[in-house]
């Protein structure tokens, strides 16, 4: 594979994933969602019994009704959700009619910052890659600007050798033709 293919690729290549990371990043911005939600409010729909599962994924609360609509909520940081809700006066009675379930925090909501801050400085660096290899082969190539690649062809050099016809019979009676001819 050459230079200029590898080149190509990896251009190509961090072309796409830019337009990945904006297209992502805009349209997820673009996207509507319901309010969510006070802890006041689950803890009410709670009470009235309208809730039949909530999902915790970190402090973001999938609130799932028993009519089927969902919504979402934010709980404190350092509290648990039981705990919460007892504090809003949700009895145990009331939360054994709702199934809790704790989700494990997206493997992507830690790396999505990370690789957000990392791709426009890696981009970049194959930007100045490139560019740098680029100059560094003119640079070579700098005070050699008088001397030509040109090459001289001269008319008396043959340019088929004896070694091109050695095995081929018929040249080997055309030499012995223009030999006799030429004495």
């Amino acid at each position: 594979m050459g230079s200029k293919t590898l080149n190509r690729w990896v251009l190509a290549i961090g072309l796409l994933l830019l337009v990945i990371f904006f297209s992502r990043t805009i349209l997820g911005l673009k996207r509507s969602s319901p309010s969510p939600l006070s802890l006041a409010n689950v803890a009410q729909l709670v009470k009235k019994g309208q809730v039949s599962k909530i999902t915790v994924q970190g402090d973001k609360l999938l609130v799932e009704r028993t009519d089927g609509t969902k919504t979402s909520s934010l709980k404190e940081h350092e509290m648990g959700l039981v705990e919460t809700l007892r504090n809003l006066g949700v009895t145990e009675e009331e939360l054994g009619n709702v199934r809790i379930i704790v989700a494990p925090p997206s493997l992507w909501k830690k790396w999505l910052p990370i690789l957000g801050a990392l791709l426009p400085v890696l981009l970049f660096s194959v930007f100045i890659y490139m560019a740098f290899r680029q100059a560094r082969g003119g640079a070579n190539r700098a005070l050699s600007f008088g001397k030509s690649q040109a090459r001289m062809i001269s008319e008396n050099k043959p340019t088929v050798t004896f070694d091109d016809v050695a095995g081929v019979p018929e040249a080997k009676e055309d030499l012995k033709e223009v030999v006799d001819f030429l004495r």
